[in-house]
């Protein structure tokens, strides 16, 4: 849950709040939350939070104890095998734990290869657009669990049926995935997944392979999300 941070001062017999800071709350004890402080919304990096500084909140809704959080692994990128490639599982499964975990999920680690760190990302389009140069950004990232999406695809055996001409052919796909769990020490704590079979009809044999890249963007989110919630089980 993201808050804001303002500075009560007088001003021409009057209090007014000025902006100081956009923090993260990271952590709840009982009745009180801990925030991370994330960057700054004055010039000056280094004014305080004080004692009577006023607080904002963006929505009000339940805090999780962050031991709860989730984030995808940073070094360790989807693993994929099986006869089909198919490159969509990792941003799917990301999409699927964001919108329908209970638990917090962060965008601050970068799990694909390839991509560029959010905060890397935030610091670059700050200096682009004009801002200033040496933003002191600090993105709260989960230490307790990170996920590693796992999946594998591959047609049943002797389930490929086609017409005389091969024009049209039925399959079955075999999906088995999911994500492995890692500690803070990047050791493997456990996995959540499942396989399920996908029956494909009219299928174009010479072009297989994308057709059944398009059969599994539909058939995914489904799957995906019951995986999450097998993962929210998981204590």
């Amino acid at each position: 849950m993201k808050i804001h941070v303002y500075n009560r001062e007088k001003v021409a017999q009057r209090q007014v709040l000025i902006p100081t800071w956009e923090a993260t709350v990271i952590e709840r004890q009982g009745t009180k939350v801990k925030a991370q402080l994330d960057f700054p919304v004055s010039g000056n990096d280094r004014l305080p939070v004080r004692s009577g500084d006023s607080i904002l909140v963006d929505s009000h809704a339940a805090v999780g104890e962050s031991k709860l959080a989730r984030v995808l692994c940073s070094s360790l990128h989807t693993d994929q095998v099986g006869e089909i490639p198919f490159y969509g599982f990792g941003p799917l499964i990301y999409h699927a734990f964001t919108s329908q975990s209970k638990r917090p999920f962060y965008a601050t680690g970068s799990g694909f290869k390839g991509q560029t760190s959010l905060e890397t990302s935030i610091i670059k389009m700050t200096e682009n657009a004009g801002f200033k140069k040496q933003l002191d950004l600090k993105l709260y990232v989960p230490k307790d669990e990170c996920l590693q999406p796992a999946f594998k695809i591959q047609v049943q055996e002797d389930s490929i049926k086609c017409n005389a001409d091969k024009s049209s052919c039925d399959a079955t796909l075999v999906l088995a995935g999911g994500a492995r769990r890692f500690n803070a020490k990047q050791e493997r704590v456990g996995a959540v997944g499942l396989q399920q079979e996908v029956s494909l009809k009219g299928i174009d044999i010479t072009h297989r392979h994308e057709m059944y890249n398009i059969q599994m963007f539909k058939a995914l989110p489904k799957i995906l999300n019951q995986i999450v919630q097998k993962a929210d089980a998981v204590q």
